[in-house]
């Protein structure tokens, strides 16, 4: 919501309305964040299951070529603590990609296996503090 709908609503400057927002942020009383649902949209998630050859390579050497061979789909890694495999997010247009994805990473010379994981579209649920905080404006009669 914009600022100005916010002071509209409170019956408050928009000037008066920008200040408070401001020093509650300043505070730290309010933080304020995205959180990205990467299967909306046209966006398909997956993941690559990566076995490298320590021998070969470093987890974070298969990191950095993941990042230069795929910057726009490739987003993160979780790395298996206690064997040389890491779990590669990637999003892209379509499930498809992930073979031709998982038959390069499978060409290089660090990789042992890549098995590929489909995650099915999530459904993200609100935060308890933002319902809280929507409760709160309910209950003051602003919304």
């Amino acid at each position: 919501m914009q600022v100005n709908q916010i002071a509209a609503r409170l019956g408050i400057t928009t000037r008066r309305t920008a200040r408070a927002i401001k020093e509650m942020q300043d505070s730290g009383a309010f933080w304020f964040s995205m959180r990205w649902n990467l299967s909306l949209g046209n966006n398909t998630e997956f993941y690559l299951k990566i076995t490298y050859d320590e021998n070969i390579s470093t987890k974070d050497a298969v990191n950095q070529w993941l990042l230069r061979t795929y910057p726009d789909e490739y987003w993160f890694s979780f790395y298996f603590g206690m064997e040389p495999v890491l779990f590669a997010k990637y999003v892209t247009d379509h499930f498809r990609d992930a073979r031709d994805f998982a038959r390069t990473v499978s060409d290089e010379a660090f990789s042992c296996s890549v098995d590929t994981l489909l995650s099915y579209p999530v459904k993200k649920f609100p935060r308890v503090g933002i319902l809280k905080i929507q409760q709160l404006i309910t209950d003051t009669g602003l919304d």
